[in-house]
């Protein structure tokens, strides 16, 4: 599931003719979406930010959505990515073997 999380977003949707785009506030929605996911019991993954921050959001996932399964996270690095790279990790964030929610 992709959402528009930022009104430029909001506006290029809009001047692509979906007059009916409207931003999703991501810190709105991911409680939402992590709770359903728990009981539910569909595991989640998240991708981007430094090692650090990745470490901590995990751990207040976890702490704060119990049952929770987190099935993937990568923290790439700040350069770009060359393309062995990031063929690596959309293989692993887009695993058709697996069911997520994934967070970038």
């Amino acid at each position: 599931m992709w959402t528009p999380d930022g009104m430029p977003l909001v506006w290029g949707l809009r001047l692509l003719g979906q007059g009916d785009a409207t931003r999703v506030y991501g810190p709105d929605l991911t409680p939402i979406l992590l709770e359903s996911a728990a009981a539910a019991q569909i595991p989640v993954g998240f991708y981007g930010g430094s090692p650090e921050v990745l470490g901590k959001l995990i751990e207040v996932v976890r702490r704060r959505f119990g049952g929770v399964q987190i099935a993937y996270s990568y923290s790439p690095p700040f350069r770009p990515l060359s393309a062995e790279e990031d063929g690596a990790s959309l293989k692993k964030s887009t695993d058709p073997e697996r069911e997520f929610y994934s967070w970038d």
